[in-house]
């Protein structure tokens, strides 16, 4: 997944990210139906770093090592976390810097419940 340019900016400590899209067919080759899809997107947890705020990670207490993210960093958020909103029928998300609970290297095998 690329990260494509959006004409949001996140404010202040705030995060802008994209979720990861479930794909339409199973592993084993069966086509999900399109409210099984619907459904998982709303349970989405893993998501793309497209943008940071300025004041994002600039807590010295919060994050005493630093930013952990940057844009492209897949991270887990918890599955109504953050604002929602579409732009050119894409869903994206803003949420706070510190609502981010884990970061993987693999995206496409994290199970979607």
């Amino acid at each position: 997944m690329t990260i494509e340019e959006v004409p949001v900016e996140p404010c202040g400590w705030r995060l802008l990210l994209k979720p990861v899209p479930i794909p339409e067919k199973t592993a084993g080759g069966i086509i999900r139906p399109d409210s099984t899809v619907d459904n998982a997107r709303l349970a989405t947890v893993v998501c793309q770093v497209v943008s940071m705020g300025k004041d994002a990670y600039a807590e010295k207490e919060k994050f005493c090592s630093g930013p952990h993210v940057e844009p492209g960093t897949y991270v887990l958020i918890e599955r109504f976390a953050g604002a929602k909103f579409h732009y050119k029928g894409t869903e994206y998300r803003i949420m706070n810097d510190d609502e981010v609970i884990g970061i993987t290297t693999d995206p496409d095998n994290i199970t979607h419940f």
